[in-house]
């Protein structure tokens, strides 16, 4: 067992959702990341799915990417939340997300991607 795991630090009344967003270090002088995190949480927050004091975002910026043909850069966000709500919420989720980067980011040069994972409540571990 993890470090500071115990069978009663796996049940959790509030989810605590993670924004990871994943970007082309190229893109670092033209968006303002901070921004598209602030964005991402707000978002969250809205949905009313959340408690907004456990929303947690982390950027990461990669240098060594492939990417297809005539894509210069990307921008991709993974949403992990603790499973249990419906298609129909989670679609909401990824898709209001999506708009909201397409907003910032209209350039069809680059792509942006969003995916939704659900945290496994008797796996994970705080």
């Amino acid at each position: 067992m993890k470090k500071g795991c115990s069978p009663t630090r796996l049940v959790y009344n509030e989810p605590m959702p993670h924004i990871v967003i994943e970007y082309s270090v190229s893109l670092k002088p033209q968006l303002d990341i901070t921004n598209v995190m602030q964005s991402c949480v707000q978002i969250l927050t809205k949905s009313k799915q959340f408690d907004p004091s456990a929303i947690k975002a982390r950027a990461l910026s990669y240098s060594d990417v492939i990417l297809a043909e005539n894509v210069t850069d990307f921008v991709h966000v993974t949403l992990s939340i603790i499973e249990g709500r419906s298609v129909d919420i989670r679609r909401q989720l990824t898709q209001s997300v999506y708009r909201q980067l397409r907003t910032l980011i209209p350039q069809d040069s680059i792509v942006v991607t969003v995916d939704l994972k659900e945290i496994n409540k008797a796996t994970y571990c705080k």
